[in-house]
């Protein structure tokens, strides 16, 4: 290797270790949301949470709600849902008087069997604007404020809610 070359090879290194890092910072820092690299929650996060006052009387406060919202009475399916919300009630541990587990469905189905779940009145009018997002039948996770969160479809396992969960109530202070 001549020495023009090995000047050549110096000067090209030196361009490739001060310059590219500050380079490749920006992009990332500019394109990060089309590589969800600052993505930590699983279910699906709304661009614009939606406020439950005006649906619910008295409001979700005080704790985390995880609603099963079903836009028909509570069949097989749906069951399989609730216990699998009640197992992660049950895995939250010492954090369980922070979260309510409660089912939504039409006024005219019969309650469910499960004790531990609460009853809310169903509102067609909160299922219409969740139809609009494409999230009808739906787990929803409500923070103590009572604005709605996150959301997931209704064959989920529940590992995922357990996962988003137990991150945001080891972040907040609330609920």
């Amino acid at each position: 290797m001549s020495v023009k070359h090995k000047g050549l090879f110096f000067l090209l290194a030196l361009l490739l270790i001060f310059v590219l890092p500050p380079v490749m910072a920006r992009w990332l820092y500019q394109h990060a949301h089309e590589y969800h690299l600052k993505h930590t929650n699983v279910g699906y996060l709304l661009k614009q949470p939606i406020a439950t006052h005006d649906f619910f009387r008295p409001a979700l406060t005080k704790h985390w709600h995880v609603v099963l919202a079903n836009n028909n009475c509570c069949d097989a399916r749906c069951q399989t849902t609730l216990h699998n919300l009640q197992q992660i009630h049950t895995a939250l541990g010492k954090a369980q008087s922070r979260v309510v587990i409660n089912l939504m469905q039409p006024p005219l189905c019969k309650h469910t069997s499960a004790s531990s779940v609460a009853q809310l009145p169903y509102s067609p009018r909160l299922m219409a604007k969740l139809k609009q997002q494409n999230n009808a039948d739906t787990v929803l996770l409500i923070d103590p404020h009572g604005n709605l969160v996150l959301t997931y479809p209704t064959d989920t396992n529940g590992i995922p809610v357990l996962k988003d969960l137990k991150h945001l109530l080891r972040v907040s202070q609330i609920g």
